[in-house]
């Protein structure tokens, strides 16, 4: 029997249609849309489904995403009868773990998705900035560019460490403007800039991380049922240590290939993508080519799982 891992995306991984295979075919799927647009006073299908220009506002997409990631999952448990050992969010997904975890309600998980893209979206009009990433480069070279771009034409520092070859980096609109114009200076090969708003993962987002913290200890939340694997610090999320990590995973880098190579030592041997998207899925294969991974999410997708799981 394999130990497996679920991963759930972030932000960036939103697209037009998102999910609508799921709810379509699955009833509890289907549930999840109904209930976060009943809570959140906003149709969710119509956001999610339809073509729109407010999928690419953090305020919107945020909800999007974890809404279709959550709705993924309930197919997925109706399909599988295993627990996975352990949960690992990106950026956003981590909030999709804690529900997938049992330690948040849907409902209040809804509140606190509610409020962390506001509080964003407030902090990307008070910091304006931005996200791109590199293929390519030694990190010690990456870190000296950072460095001198910060000192000489704006904030810049590396926001996800995501694969041995990929680095995704974070700050104010100047810096990446300019990054994008000599990012070879890094070793890089490749510039790609990110479907985001803001300078996520920086100090830019300090304010908005605190208010979400002393919000976060007015939510109830329980012991996790499931492992999860924190994105700050590489390693399992203590419930103790679950308040401070709400306020760190905002403002702090996302060790992504760590948290992977984390699980992998721990006898992870397959990891499934639950949620729009295929990004994090490719990740995994670049830091690992001999694990299994899959990816769900369209409602075909699941039948992947059959022989496996």
């Amino acid at each position: 029997m394999k130990k497996y891992a679920l991963m759930f995306p972030g932000q960036g991984a939103q697209f037009v249609g998102m999910g609508q295979s799921f709810a379509d075919n699955d009833l509890d799927s289907n549930q999840i849309y109904l209930k976060a647009t009943k809570n959140l006073g906003s149709d969710m299908k119509q956001l999610c489904f339809e073509e729109n220009d407010l999928m690419n506002r953090t305020e919107y997409a945020q909800k999007a995403i974890f809404v279709t990631s959550a709705a993924i999952y309930e197919a997925f448990r109706n399909k599988v009868g295993i627990l996975p050992s352990a949960l690992i969010g990106f950026s956003l997904g981590e909030y999709t773990a804690m529900y997938a975890s049992g330690m948040i309600c849907f409902e209040n998980m809804l509140k606190l998705i509610d409020a962390r893209s506001k509080w964003m979206e407030e902090a990307t009009i008070a910091h304006p900035g931005g996200m791109a990433a590199i293929v390519g480069g030694e990190l010690p070279d990456i870190e000296k560019f950072t460095k001198e771009v910060t000192e000489k034409i704006g904030y810049l520092q590396i926001a996800n460490y995501n694969s041995p070859v990929q680095k995704v980096l974070s700050g104010s609109v100047e810096a990446i403007d300019y990054l994008e114009n000599h990012y070879s200076q890094t070793g890089a090969k490749r510039f790609v800039r990110l479907n985001v708003s803001g300078a996520f993962h920086t100090p830019f987002m300090h304010e908005a991380a605190i208010r979400m913290r002393e919000y976060f200890r007015t939510m109830k939340h329980k012991m996790p049922k499931i492992p999860i694997v924190s994105n700050a610090k590489a390693t399992y999320l203590e419930d103790a240590s679950a308040i401070e990590n709400i306020r760190e995973q905002m403002e702090s880098p996302v060790h992504f290939e760590e948290s992977i190579r984390f699980l992998i030592d721990s006898g992870i041997d397959l990891f499934i993508e639950i949620g729009p998207g295929k990004v994090l899925t490719g990740l995994v294969k670049k830091i690992n080519p001999d694990v299994q991974t899959i990816s769900i999410n369209e409602y075909e997708d699941l039948y992947k799982l059959e022989g496996i799981l």
